[in-house]
């Protein structure tokens, strides 16, 4: 039967980070190594890393933030020190618990010395340690050949008294702390966190079980049942999640930096129902307007197009008609097909007969292919739509259009929809219609970097069918797509 230790661990005041402490002159505690088992206070891991402090203090010292936290929810950069939970000794409960006897056990350490070091290295290098800092408790074990996490406790001894900011206890049905800080979310550096490693989600960011607290969420709609050709992009969500392991931290050629301005997590996917699309379509509005009632922008990772019309009807419920940029291959402007109103070739039709749409400023960049009319395009030209037909994309820049664009859609909210068949199946052959001769990546990149500047209040990225792409290279693209919408989103600072 396990026995589990609070322990309360203060910082104590040292002069430089970077540089280890001298010892201290006082008598240090001898603590048994193995009455010390720690889990991850975030995901509950198991550390077994410190359960060889015995090593020596280098690789305790590496070791030691993951007595906060596991490698996949720790960063060592983060901007200001409140932001991050804190390790510190408190002797006096260390010495009174019955599991710490001042002399015996199997594998003994000498703490205090190891606590002043490793708390030197665990705080950002231009944060000072002179401050006082409040108190986090963690949970410890007594057994390290358990393999069962202990339960979480919250970081005070109420929930009222816990300092804003500090991780709290997971409780089923809560939100789930953030891993990185109580400001904002970082994708962990692949230089401290190898690619592979931690739980599948956007741009391996914290998952929180709602948008609460959020500037922007990443949420998966693994819906394919309005497909009409090949389907698949159900599991279009989970392959771009991990994908985007390769996505970093900061836009390098435009030097946004949307994790240093905005609250971004995952906050998984709508459960919906593959069996019965307009109780989908029910179940993803409902989503929605959960996410858009929190003042959150949601980034959606598809799914079939016809997710785009239930999303906008919770969009277009709090502002009002919409502008539309759309990306494509297809117009998606169809009335029925099989006697059906609903499925991925018909959600601008029915957006359009609920006025969910500002039908002026409706762009659809990219469209091709053959048809069954004559005339494929009459329908959305006859509501006012601007349909730029790949033609006029092919071997050009698309900046002086989308400096037309803009000038289109003013300052009212606009909504970007991109379905990753608007890129020709050279680049994107993972999805369900390819069309040949389509955009190219560059292409896709003027035209969302082109929407900078405006009212953004909601994105998707559509159409991803992964099983027809086995190098994987569809969702990579479409993982870097939903970042560009990111940092082109209102609010996202550039460095």
């Amino acid at each position: 039967m396990q026995q589990r230790l609070q322990c309360c661990l203060q910082m104590p005041g040292v002069s430089k980070l970077g540089h280890l402490p001298a010892h201290p002159s006082l008598p240090v505690p001898l603590i048994p190594a193995q009455a010390l088992a720690p889990h991850c206070c975030v995901c509950s891991q198991s550390l077994p890393g410190l359960w060889h402090w015995e090593r020596g203090w280098l690789g305790w010292i590496s070791a030691l933030p993951q007595a906060v936290e596991c490698p996949v929810h720790f960063d060592p950069w983060r901007e200001a020190w409140q932001r991050q939970p804190v390790l510190c000794p408190s002797w006096e409960r260390a010495l009174q618990h019955p599991l710490l006897p001042s002399q015996g056990g199997s594998v003994q350490v000498r703490m205090r010395p190891l606590l002043w070091a490793a708390c030197s290295q665990l705080l950002p290098w231009r944060a000072g340690l002179c401050s006082p800092k409040p108190a986090v408790t963690a949970m410890v074990t007594a057994s390290h050949h358990s393999l069962r996490p202990p339960a979480l406790l919250a970081t005070s001894s109420s929930a009222a008294s816990a300092p804003a900011g500090f991780l709290q206890a997971l409780v089923p049905g809560s939100r789930a702390p953030s891993c990185w800080s109580s400001q904002f979310n970082v994708p962990p550096s692949a230089l401290l966190v190898a690619r592979p490693v931690g739980v599948c989600s956007m741009m391996r960011l914290p998952v929180q079980a709602s948008a609460e607290g959020l500037d922007v969420v990443f949420v998966g709609v693994p819906l394919d049942t309005g497909t009409s050709n090949r389907p698949g992009a159900r599991f279009g969500p989970r392959q771009i999640r991990a994908e985007s392991a390769m996505v970093r931290r900061y836009n390098g050629s435009t030097g946004a930096a949307p994790f240093d301005s905005l609250r971004v997590a995952d906050i998984g996917d709508v459960n919906v129902n593959l069996y019965n699309l307009p109780d989908s379509c029910r179940l993803i509005r409902e989503s929605y307007q959960e996410i858009v009632a929190s003042g959150c922008v949601p980034l959606t990772l598809g799914g079939d197009h016809t997710i785009t019309y239930p999303i906008l009807q919770a969009l277009a419920a709090k502002h009002g008609p919409l502008g539309l940029v759309h990306v494509d291959a297809h117009t998606d402007t169809g009335d029925t097909a099989l006697g059906e109103r609903i499925y991925h070739g018909s959600p601008f039709r029915r957006c359009v007969e609920e006025r969910l749409l500002d039908r002026g400023r409706v762009v659809q960049i990219g469209i091709r292919g053959s048809s069954y009319d004559p005339d494929p395009h009459k329908y959305s030209r006859e509501q006012g739509f601007r349909v730029v037909p790949v033609e006029e994309c092919w071997m050009k820049s698309l900046e002086p259009l989308m400096r037309e664009v803009r000038a289109q859609m003013g300052d009212k909210p606009i909504y970007i929809s991109f379905d990753i068949d608007g890129l020709d199946p050279a680049y994107a052959p993972g999805t369900g219609t390819p069309e040949i001769a389509g955009l190219t990546p560059a292409q896709a990149l003027e035209i969302i970097r082109g929407c900078k500047g405006l009212n953004i209040v909601g994105c998707d990225l559509v159409e991803v069918a992964p099983m027809y792409d086995v190098s994987g290279n569809t969702a990579l693209l479409g993982a870097n797509l939903l970042f560009e919408m990111l940092c082109v989103l209102p609010g996202v600072k550039t460095l």
